[in-house]
């Protein structure tokens, strides 16, 4: 397990599952060193890719400034990305037009930082309740399958967070979930505690 420090050079960018994580890390520098958060509620590999003008458009902040999700790594002057998107995209776009969304967002980051190294983190599961026909949890393993063979093609880190979040049954973990009344994809403390420990294990080869 690498010290929390290994990850002062890095920016994590994402959706509200990444914000979830920002926000436990926020002033602890025991979980994840200083590292860089860019990230949005309801982002997503899709909507990352709108114009800054679109009214529709979801986008980062930071230090008071909309940015482009893709700038993170550009503007922070990490070195690498810690990535997580896709509960936003596969329920409109379905796996096949995520997947593709994903890898073009991956070039456009490599276009502002071609030395960046590229962690993409599998999406995370949901409680069976909030499942439904367009965004379930045989979808988003299906989706994280692509993206890990997506990694292992092209040399980037896969990271399989979906397995220490799921129970028995490929569902999140009833005890893991902060919000079965809503969304149902949220994370507790000590869900997020145990995604943080993941990360420093996997990145220490």
């Amino acid at each position: 397990m690498v010290d929390p420090h290994w990850f002062d050079d890095a920016v994590f960018v994402g959706d509200s599952i990444t914000t979830t994580l920002e926000d436990f890390c926020f002033d602890d520098p025991n979980l994840l060193g200083d590292a860089d958060f860019v990230c949005a509620d309801s982002l997503s590999y899709h909507n990352a890719q709108w114009d800054l003008n679109d009214e529709n458009a979801v986008h980062p902040t930071i230090q008071g400034e909309t940015v482009l999700a893709e700038t993170a790594a550009e503007i922070t002057g990490s070195s690498k990305i810690f990535i997580l998107m896709g509960i936003n995209d596969i329920d409109t776009y379905g796996v096949e037009d995520t997947m593709a969304s994903m890898k073009e967002f991956i070039r456009k980051v490599l276009s502002h930082s071609p030395n960046v190294e590229i962690y993409l983190q599998s999406t995370t599961p949901m409680i069976p309740a909030k499942e439904t026909d367009i965004l379930n949890n045989v979808l988003i393993r299906q989706f994280d399958e692509e993206l890990e063979l997506y990694c292992n093609e092209n040399g980037y880190h896969y990271l399989d967070v979906y397995h220490r979040m799921c129970d028995e049954n490929g569902a999140l973990r009833a005890d893991y979930c902060v919000d079965p009344e809503d969304d149902g994809i949220h994370f507790t403390y000590d869900a997020t505690i145990v995604w943080v420990n993941y990360l420093r294990s996997a990145v220490a080869g």
